[in-house]
């Protein structure tokens, strides 16, 4: 029992003796725009660029003062060059939660066309038919509102798509 208490001892730093220690990696690829971009996560690089990206591996050691500071001087320009991107990147996702929002609204507009539909085969009396119009005409109102919301949209989305191209 002490001896295979020992071995197991043993085989473990006899492991962690041949690993190597695990460095963050970090991709660096160029964006549409033509600057180079560095990330640590490979999603952020754009899909057609993945398979000639260039991956590289940071020691600890191999840092020295100057080059940290030319690195800090790279994350600056790089923040100046990306707060533009980064308020068309919130420009983007804000368009995007809209669409979704309008996409529900449709969704549950027509849920209601087809509770109407079937609700018309069961109207039979005079004030049934009456209650009956009322909502649809309430319905049609609100379609009608839904379509210039996504109007609306879709001159947001043009007026957004514009400003990406002229830059």
């Amino acid at each position: 029992m002490k001896y295979k208490l020992i071995f197991m001892v043993m085989g473990f730093i006899t492991i962690m003796g041949f690993t190597a220690p695990a460095y963050p990696e970090f991709y660096r690829y160029v964006d549409k725009h033509g600057n180079t971009m560095f990330t640590d996560d490979i999603s952020n690089v754009p899909v057609g660029q993945r398979a000639k990206v260039k991956a590289y591996e940071e020691s600890p050691t191999s840092l020295t003062s100057d080059t940290e500071k030319t690195q800090e001087e790279q994350k600056q320009s790089a923040a100046s060059q990306t707060s533009g991107f980064k308020d068309k990147e919130a420009e983007r996702q804000r368009l995007e939660s809209q669409k979704k929002a309008l996409t529900l609204e449709k969704d549950a507009l027509m849920a209601e066309r087809i509770k109407l539909d079937e609700e018309k085969n069961q109207v039979i009396t005079r004030t049934q038919i009456k209650a009956y119009n009322e909502k649809i005409i309430k319905l049609n109102k609100r379609i009608e509102t839904f379509e210039e919301k996504l109007k609306a949209h879709n001159a947001q989305i043009e007026a957004f798509e514009k400003s990406i191209k002229s830059q």
